[in-house]
């Protein structure tokens, strides 16, 4: 996209939706269903047992499975738009 394409109304209404998006925190979901995280804590444990290390990137993972177990599926659109 090149911003020369864009009007000055495009380009406040774009500031202005990113504001009303910052202002829209995701909400904890009321029925959360731990199984992916209790899977993915699982799978490490086999991991280390049987080859001795655990699964790569471990933490990345687990804080992904947890954001959207906690959050949605959606969660990291919005981290995404706001960081």
């Amino acid at each position: 996209m090149n911003l020369r394409d864009v009007n000055d109304d495009e380009l406040v209404e774009e500031l202005e939706r990113r504001k009303r998006i910052r202002n829209i925190v995701p909400s904890i979901k009321e029925n959360i269903d731990w199984s992916k995280m209790i899977q993915l804590a699982c799978q490490n444990i086999v991991v280390i047992h049987d080859d001795g290390y655990e699964i790569k990137d471990i933490e990345h993972w687990a804080y992904e499975c947890l954001m959207k177990t906690v959050f949605g599926d959606d969660v990291f659109r919005w981290v995404n738009e706001n960081t």
